[in-house]
């Protein structure tokens, strides 16, 4: 079985981060190799990581924005799967083990998405179940789709680790829609697939700035996207 790498940046969620750490640790494909990346907390979350010593890989650097710091973990990560977790987010079991038995099964496939759960941000409260809308199996579909709007969670998101030697690293330049961004990107080089079950939890904070919530698109990211599609037409993606 490959290597999976899940990664997790982190800044300053010390009383959220341990939730999701622990929904790695406790998944039943074991191949895993976990990196938390704190970008410069000031908080307890070195204490907290403590506790894990042996079971995780901790990395602690200046502050730089998530984009960085999924570049950071990116950069120390080992695995031919990367998949990314927010430290304020969870997996279900046995999440990780399907989106490996899906790429096995879609050997064309650079990335896997699944459906998510939103909960609250305190209480774990059940919001709402996001069911993925309708698997876009063809390239065009997916790029059509994706430029309407993102429709995944970047916390159910696993990718071939070759898929960023093409389409590159995050863009350290953005603030918000950095995710999206990166997706948008796979997309002009690789098909997507997907495992149609929710593995994974969501946590809304009310007032944070989401793909998932409002629809917002930046349409210089949409402008960018349609010119490397056009560069790279669907019939050149493996």
């Amino acid at each position: 079985m490959p290597l999976v790498s899940v990664v997790i940046p982190t800044f300053n969620r010390a009383g959220m981060l341990e939730k999701a750490v622990q929904s790695v640790l406790t998944q039943t494909f074991k191949d895993i190799e976990l990196i938390v990346v704190d970008d410069g907390s000031g908080d307890r979350t070195y204490e907290i990581m403590e506790k894990y010593r042996g079971q995780l890989k901790y990395f602690f650097k200046k502050n730089g924005g998530v984009a960085s710091a999924r570049n950071y973990g990116l950069e120390m990560a080992s695995g031919e799967l990367i998949a990314w977790l927010d430290d304020d987010d969870f997996f279900f079991p046995g999440k990780i083990g399907k989106q490996v038995e899906c790429f096995i099964r879609n050997p064309w496939a650079g990335l896997v998405y699944t459906g998510h759960m939103t909960v609250d941000s305190t209480s774990f409260r059940e919001r709402k179940s996001y069911y993925v809308p309708p698997y876009y199996r063809d390239c065009r579909s997916n790029r059509d789709a994706l430029m309407g709007r993102c429709f995944f969670a970047n916390s159910t998101v696993m990718m071939k680790r070759v898929c960023f030697d093409l389409a590159g690293r995050f863009d350290e330049g953005l603030s918000h829609t950095v995710d999206y961004d990166m997706w948008l990107k796979v997309a002009a080089f690789y098909r997507f697939a997907c495992v149609p079950e929710v593995l994974a939890g969501y946590r809304w904070h009310g007032r944070q700035i989401s793909m998932h919530r409002d629809g917002n698109i930046l349409p210089e990211l949409i402008k960018k996207a349609r010119e490397l599609y056009r560069l790279h037409p669907c019939g050149e993606v493996g």
